[in-house]
């Protein structure tokens, strides 16, 4: 199992939109692993999404999934049949652009930290 990561900015589509209107969203997608026949599916571990401010490095900004509470896609967490799976998960409004440029973005790099949450048996 892998995830990938993806930012989306949304917008209302008008013509002159500022950065404090623009909104960043976060989505993960799992993709095949090569062990993906020794794992769990579907994949019920809980991720965090964090964030992690540019000059500070510390993660300021979490968002949760936690598989079995999710108004996310049941494909989501399904085992992928495919390189990845078509369903991804995450959130649609994290933070506006003009925040994450200042605050977490740092000579054009942008740090996210990925945790997963292993279930106990």
């Amino acid at each position: 199992m892998r995830l990938a990561l993806s930012l989306n900015r949304r917008s209302d589509h008008r013509n002159s939109v500022s950065e404090e209107e623009q909104i960043v969203g976060l989505y993960w997608t799992l993709h095949a692993g090569l062990h993906d026949h020794v794992l769990s599916w579907p994949f019920s571990s809980t991720v965090t999404l964090s964030l992690i401010e540019g000059r500070g490095g510390h993660a300021s900004l979490q968002k949760v999934i936690d598989p079995h509470r999710s108004k996310c896609p049941r494909e989501a967490f399904e085992r992928p049949s495919h390189p990845h799976n078509e369903h991804s998960c995450g959130f649609a409004a994290v933070v506006n652009l003009a925040k994450l440029l200042s605050t977490y973005v740092h000579n054009d790099v942008l740090h996210i930290k990925v945790s997963i949450t292993l279930p106990y048996d």
